[in-house]
């Protein structure tokens, strides 16, 4: 069917409300339900995919961890290290279902930058850090401030 789906659009055709859709998709409504069966059959047969920025915007979860490193990418890309915990943090996102977003800076004003947006409320649900950042003291205050889980 098409791309531009909504809830609305789902309930109509299950004969059910857009608020019923709604629980169905955030596995609010029990596996057995004939309501829920009806729900997940429109959406299997229209191929509709929820709008993941509504949902973020709706749950004030956004799935995503930061992932900071005060590097370059060719520093980052060249050194075993950063390779190996890029590695690590993707597996443990993907077992969690997370997806994991890499801020590299190379300076003071790039973290400074990088700062501002993660510590926009519903930006990330968690942030990584490396010790080894330029202004590493600001980062806590500002990560306390948008109430973000961070390891440091």
């Amino acid at each position: 069917m098409s791309d531009h789906l909504t809830i609305a659009d789902i309930a109509r055709l299950a004969e059910v409300s857009p608020a019923t859709v709604s629980r169905v998709i955030n596995g609010q409504i029990g596996a057995r339900s004939k309501i829920k069966q009806r729900v997940m059959q429109v959406i299997e047969e229209t191929g509709y995919q929820p709008n993941s920025v509504a949902q973020t915007l709706a749950l004030q979860r956004s799935s995503l961890i930061g992932l900071i490193f005060p590097n370059s990418v060719s520093s980052v890309l060249s050194q075993q290290y950063y390779i190996k915990t890029i590695e690590s943090v993707t597996l443990a996102c993907n077992q969690h279902n997370y997806n994991l977003v890499l801020f590299l800076s190379q300076s003071a004003a790039d973290e400074e930058k990088v700062f501002a947006k993660v510590s926009r409320p519903g930006m990330l649900d968690g942030l990584i850090a490396n010790v080894g950042c330029l202004n590493g003291d600001r980062l806590i205050p500002l990560v306390k401030e948008a109430k973000i889980p961070v390891v440091l």
